[in-house]
């Protein structure tokens, strides 16, 4: 064989062989799971380093009659990483479908409303969710948690530089 025949054929190869990387990374959508998946455990991260600075949505923006400790953080935190978590499972498994290619229509799938409160809330009492709403989606009673209702809810001021 010649030098350049043995470019050729190299050539060819490695074009073959990218050809049929790029077919199987299109397949199995591999690109766009990695950057769901990534984005996921960013965004788990981010919540557990909140809860362990007791900072953003974990400073108290659930209870506000009470200081925030981890311990009465925790079944914000916990709701908010299963939260987290089934958005990932409904997303992995109804929204990565694609149609049926037999000639059925396209389903239109409609937005996800993102409820999730701003990591960093300036008015505690701002609207979003709450102690009792959380509580009603879990099942449970509010009054165990919020030292029975018989604490009223601190008064909170922002200063606002004009």
């Amino acid at each position: 064989m010649t030098a350049e025949n043995q470019i050729y054929w190299v050539t060819w190869i490695t074009s073959l062989l990218v050809t049929t990387c790029n077919g199987l990374l299109t397949l199995f959508k591999i690109d766009k799971k990695y950057m769901f998946l990534h984005t996921n455990k960013e965004h788990i991260i981010s919540e557990g380093w909140q809860y362990a600075g007791l900072s953003g949505r974990y400073s108290g923006f659930y209870t506000p009659g009470q200081d925030p400790t981890h311990a009465n953080q925790y079944i914000f935190f916990c709701h908010m990483i299963e939260k987290i978590r089934m958005r990932e499972v409904e997303d992995e498994y109804h929204r990565l479908q694609e149609p049926n290619a037999i000639g059925a229509p396209a389903v239109e799938v409609p937005p996800r409303q993102n409820n999730i409160i701003p990591i960093t809330p300036l008015n505690p009492l701002q609207t979003g969710p709450r102690l009792d709403t959380i509580l009603e989606e879990a099942g449970e009673s509010p009054t165990p948690l919020v030292d029975g209702g018989a604490r009223p809810p601190r008064e909170v001021s922002v200063p606002i530089d004009v």
